[in-house]
Formats: C-alpha cells, structure tokens, sequence
C-alpha cells in the first residue's frame, strides 16, 4: 500500500471539501430555482381557475426561447416600464397569439439584470401572459420539461379558449 506525504494528502482532502462546498452551493441555487418555479406554476393554476381573468386579461401559454434580454431599465420604477425580454414563440399551448414574437417587460425596480436562471438566452421556457387593457404583461418563465408541459396541459383540456384580443 502506497502512503501519501502530508501535502498529498492535504490537497486531497482540500479538493474534496472543494468539491463538497461546490455541491452544498448549487444544490441551493437548484432548490431555491425549484421553489420560484413551483410558485410561478401555482400561480398561472390560479389564474387559469378565475374565469372573471380570463374574460378580462385575454391570457395565453406558450413554449418558446428567450431571444432578447434588454439591458437593466435605468429610470424610475412605473407600471409599464421595465426590462424587457423578447421571446421567440414556438408552440402556443393555450389561448390566442397570433405574434412570433412575445414582447414582455418585466417590473424589477432595482436596476439590476433579470436573474439567471430563470432568464437565460437561448433558454426554452413555458410562459404565461396576459393582455389586460391591451399591454403585454407575463409572469416570470418556467424552464421548459414535458411533465410541466403535460401537466398545464391538463389544466387547459377543460378551458374554452381565451377570448380574441
């Protein structure tokens, strides 16, 4: 059996602790992106079960990428200004859109670049939006998996579809 000398064995136990800290750090950055998702997708469920939204706010689902993260929005915090992502829309899952492209724009008010995940380029995403009063308003992204489409889907199979904007 081959012995290792102390700094050997000291590089060996700091790589694992590397290794362990680095495991520790994404499993949280991963649960913590897990949580956001699951209250994002509760959510469009509510929305979809209120039937006064759906006449009113014209909403629709689709699967598509992020094409386009504008920079951080510089001026005061307002309804209706903020970053905006452009998405390429792909599959509509539910509702009316007719567009290839869905412009959002999302409200931060801290000047600072849209968080990654969920907002990454190229990333394929579920969204859901919503036309009230004709803007353009959509909640944050989910990151795009077949259960997670399936199971909207299921929410949908019973929905007549949104009406035309």
């Amino acid at each position: 059996m081959r012995t290792e000398s102390r700094p050997q064995q000291t590089a060996r136990v700091a790589t694992i602790c590397a290794v362990a800290l680095l495991l520790i750090v994404f499993s949280n950055v991963s649960s913590a992106q897990t949580e956001s998702d699951g209250k994002v997708l509760g959510t469009i469920h509510d929305r979809l079960l209120d039937k006064g939204r759906i006449a009113s706010d014209q909403p629709f689902i689709f699967v598509g990428n992020i094409a386009r993260l504008g920079p951080p929005f510089e001026g005061p915090c307002n309804k209706g200004l903020g970053d905006v992502v452009d998405y390429s829309v792909s599959h509509l899952v539910w509702g009316k859109f007719t567009d290839p492209t869905a412009h959002a724009v999302y409200i931060t008010c801290g000047h600072a670049a849209l968080p990654a995940p969920p907002f990454t380029m190229g990333a394929k995403m579920i969204v859901y939006c919503e036309h009230p009063q004709g803007a353009l308003t959509c909640l944050d992204p989910i990151p795009y998996s077949d259960d997670t489409l399936q199971r909207i889907q299921q929410w949908t199979a019973s929905l007549p579809s949104a009406p035309e904007r």
